[in-house]
């Protein structure tokens, strides 16, 4: 056993194998939910320059930072 925290709780082995387990899950869950908000972005941006480029996608492909083209509250900005 293993001695934790302030007050030396006791924690067996077995269950802080199982809280890295479900820490590791909750950071590549969270990885994963990153990684498709900035695809939804970049869509996001892609569909409002179509308005104005012939394929929007051009200025995703030639301004690849993704947060020059975010207003201040991280939603796809038209005026970028």
């Amino acid at each position: 056993m293993t001695r934790v925290g302030p007050r030396s709780m006791i924690v067996s082995p077995p269950r802080k194998l199982g809280y890295r387990r479900e820490r590791n899950e909750a950071r590549a869950r969270m990885q994963e939910l990153e990684q498709r908000v900035e695809r939804l972005l970049t869509r996001e941006v892609a569909r409002l320059a179509r308005d104005t480029l012939e394929n929007g996608w051009d200025l995703v492909l030639f301004r690849p930072d993704l947060t020059e083209l975010l207003d201040d509250d991280g939603h796809a900005a038209p005026s970028a």
